[in-house]
């Protein structure tokens, strides 16, 4: 059991774009806005990784979930990108504080800001490999039965749904995801 916090605010990603984003950051030697070669995503290491992280992700909402029952916020980030001010009047009211017009304004109109990478389209779809995609499905579905068996908002759906699989060959694919990513290990420290 995770020790009990206040008060959670839980800031849930479609981990298909997180872990993308996440591993080209890692790529990139820690570099959030540099630039990565395509051809990384075709190495055992992004398959390694993506199992991984797939598994860290729900792991993540689980142990939110779990930390505070009295007060939490689930805020989904596409929900931010959809709408922006809706979503920051929502943190604001459940961290106590006021949200003034004006800075509200300035940042919406800075919202993008100067931290990103500069956008480039991959050749491929990064997630061709169906363990992969078996792994972050069902962690997906993982993180659903638990958002739903802590009375979380109802969670989006994130699932590339492959194909119907049955619970057993998924167990399979998910057991055999690794603990520890030593791709993550060696290139982060």
């Amino acid at each position: 059991m995770h020790e009990k916090a206040d008060g959670v605010l839980l800031l849930i990603r479609d981990p298909y774009s997180a872990l993308t984003a996440d591993f080209k950051r890692i790529a990139a030697g820690g570099n959030h806005t540099g630039i990565i070669s395509s051809n990384i995503f075709n190495s055992e290491h992004w398959s390694m990784y993506a199992r991984w992280a797939a598994r860290r992700w729900q792991q993540t909402i689980q142990k939110g979930l779990e930390m505070s029952a009295a007060k939490r916020l689930v805020v989904y980030y596409e929900d931010l990108l959809e709408d922006l001010p809706e979503e920051l009047r929502r943190v604001a009211h459940f961290l106590n504080a006021t949200l003034r017009e004006e800075r509200l304004q300035c940042t919406m109109l800075h919202r993008e800001g100067n931290f990103h990478r500069q956008p480039y389209s991959m050749p491929f779809d990064s997630f061709k490999e169906n363990v992969v995609i078996l792994a972050v499905d069902s962690a997906i579905r993982n993180a659903r039965k638990t958002m739903e068996r802590y009375g979380g908002p109802k969670m989006r759906s994130y699932e590339r749904n492959l194909q119907m699989v049955s619970d057993k060959i998924m167990k399979l694919y998910v057991n055999d995801t690794i603990n520890e990513c030593t791709f993550c290990n060696r290139l982060v420290h």
